[in-house]
């Protein structure tokens, strides 16, 4: 039987604890800011949704590329990470501060502030933690998402008793954690090696980063447009259930970063994968059926009426297929056509809606608009991997005619 320390240890190693410490930490720094009646929950929401950008590109621009083995062998891996770090600092810099200067004109020049530096602080943190698994170790690695969190709500509790707005409770365990990593990356055992320029560092995941930028424009798009076309109270409420949704998205995240380790060889059933089908049923019945577990959240979403939550439900259904087809074209296909897949399936969705943000006005309406959508991606995603499934049984014929 193991001991308590080794199951502890483990645990810190696997992804599902640091997906869940993240997926906490955002909940409750949203709940306090709810609970408390603070002024900017709207930025508090606004702001988790932009925490996903720092997360989502540095997956895509080192993750990635370590994950299928196309990063230049004489690269010195400490240089290639920081110099994609400022470049992507560089790059989302102009989004995360305008963003919220259109979806919340009335938030003040302090509190755009304080919503977008930690936003491009985390561009580090995420970036620390993909660059200690690569020279240290998985457990490095782990740490640096996991004391963020845990800090993160620390700090949130504090702020919050004081009377200060928790916008900035990151910020603190963020330059920490970041010193901390600073003297960790030192004494990784990393051998010299090429610096690459930096512009030149985003080349070994451009077609990856590129393609999950246009993603995240759809991801950022959502509230921004809820906030546009139904107001304020449409991103409290979109936030929170999204919130809601933390188990799910955590098993969900952990599952494809599990694919990612594993690379080509990944199963296309795992036991994440049935995990995350079973929270997102579980998730549904519950908000759907208790109107007291959307209260506990937030009043906006109490408000909410059921058959919205359940619209909701269903487009969170569609999202999950959509990840793990597009997971599984990743692996399978070269990275120009997984460009072009996600390319052109991020038109489809921003094209469709583009078109309903003209006209619709009511929250319902909005959410069935979304998952008009993402049943137009699946049927793409599906589409591209038969051909990359038709792909695998043709090339082996045709190297046996060649030959």
């Amino acid at each position: 039987m193991r001991s308590p320390l080794s199951l502890a240890g483990n645990l810190q190693r696997s992804q599902i604890s640091v997906q869940a410490l993240t997926r906490l930490s955002s909940v409750a720094v949203f709940l306090i800011a709810s609970w408390s009646g603070h002024s900017d929950l709207v930025l508090v929401a606004l702001q988790g949704t932009l925490l996903a950008i720092p997360y989502v590109l540095q997956e895509a621009l080192l993750g990635r590329p370590i994950a299928r083995g196309v990063v230049p062998p004489d690269w010195d891996p400490r240089a290639w990470a920081t110099r994609t770090a400022l470049a992507t600092t560089l790059i989302i810099a102009p989004v995360v501060v305008f963003v919220p200067l259109i979806a919340v004109p009335g938030g003040g020049g302090w509190a755009w502030a304080a919503t977008a530096v930690p936003v491009l602080l985390q561009v580090w943190i995420e970036n620390r933690y993909w660059l200690l698994n690569r020279i240290r170790s998985v457990a490095a690695g782990n740490l640096v998402p996991q004391l963020t969190a845990m800090g993160t709500v620390i700090s949130a509790v504090l702020l919050a008793a004081t009377g200060r707005s928790v916008l900035v409770a990151a910020v603190p365990a963020q330059l920490l954690v970041l010193a901390w990593a600073a003297r960790q990356c030192r004494r990784g055992a990393v051998s010299s090696g090429i610096r690459p320029a930096l512009w030149s560092s985003l080349r070994p995941g451009m077609s990856y980063g590129f393609a999950s930028a246009v993603g995240l424009m759809f991801s950022v798009a959502l509230p921004t447009l809820a906030g546009i076309c139904v107001g304020g109270t449409a991103i409290v409420v979109i936030r929170a259930l999204e919130l809601v949704f933390g188990p799910f998205h955590l098993l969900l995240n952990a599952s494809v970063r599990e694919d990612l380790l594993r690379g080509r060889i990944s199963p296309l059933f795992s036991l994440p994968k049935l995990l995350t089908i079973g929270s997102l049923l579980v998730t549904a019945v519950a908000l759907a059926g208790s109107s007291a577990i959307r209260r506990l959240v937030s009043e906006d979403l109490a408000a909410t009426a059921a058959l919205t939550v359940l619209v909701y439900c269903a487009y969170k259904l569609f999202v999950l297929v959509n990840t793990w087809q597009g997971t599984r074209h990743m692996l399978n296909a070269s990275p120009a056509r997984f460009m072009v897949t996600n390319l052109t399936a991020s038109a489809i969705a921003l094209f469709t809606i583009a078109i309903g943000a003209v006209w619709i006005r009511d929250l319902q309406l909005y959410l069935l608009l979304l998952c008009g959508s993402e049943m137009l991606l699946i049927t793409w995603y599906a589409l591209r991997n038969a051909e990359d499934r038709r792909r695998v049984h043709i090339r082996p014929r045709l190297k046996e005619m060649s030959a």
